[in-house]
């Protein structure tokens, strides 16, 4: 369900009787009214719901053509530019495409967790993988303090080609919110394996 939220008050009322709730997956805030609301209400909301539903806390500005939306999800935000006409589409598409992504690196983190024995070689699925890159510079480039996390899930993925080094170098400027230094690193990083994969599809 969608609801557009028109006043401060009525924002804080909302996200109050929706916290038990489930049938609210997006929330628009007129951005004129933003700062009206409670920080401390829309913390408890984005607590209680971030890490069990996929919800959306948009800010919109009333008549404008086209508005970046601000993604809410479990581990983090995308920032997306979207027509406003394209809205409930893009709002639909988002929440499937999280769903099947979600089901897609849980099977990738099964398929990983061990290695093959024998002549078998682990198969690496590097769509998944720049997947993951991507997620992760995006969340470096907003100073996300769950860059932390993904990339130790992306060590795991990672092991065994050839990049531990850069790995090892990136997880210790995250974990130092060395954002800046992280952002150059990963960046050489995924140019390397970009480039090893090119190489090994010729």
């Amino acid at each position: 369900m969608v609801d557009v939220i028109d006043s401060g008050e009525k924002a804080v009322q909302k996200i109050k009787s929706t916290l038990l709730k489930k049938e609210y997956d997006v929330i628009l805030v007129d951005s004129k009214i933003a700062d009206q609301l409670k920080r401390d209400m829309v913390q408890l909301f984005l607590t209680k719901k971030l890490f069990s539903d996929t919800i959306f806390i948009i800010l919109i500005n009333a008549g404008q053509e086209e508005i970046t939306v601000r993604f809410g999800y479990e581990d983090g935000w995308i920032n997306k530019p979207i027509k406003w006409n394209e809205l409930d589409k893009t709002l639909w598409l988002s929440v499937n495409k999280k769903q099947k992504e979600y089901e897609e690196k849980k099977d990738l983190r099964n398929d990983n967790s061990h290695l093959l024995h024998g002549s078998q070689v682990k198969e690496v699925n590097h769509d998944e993988i720049f997947f993951s890159l991507a997620k992760l510079s995006e969340r470096i480039a907003e100073n996300n303090i769950m860059a932390k996390q993904q990339l130790e899930d992306i060590k795991k993925t990672l092991a065994g080609l050839g990049i531990s080094d850069q790995l090892n170098q990136l997880s210790d400027q995250v974990s130092r919110f060395d954002f800046k230094s992280a952002r150059q690193t990963l960046h050489d990083l995924t140019k390397n394996l970009t480039a090893n994969y090119q190489g090994n599809k010729t």
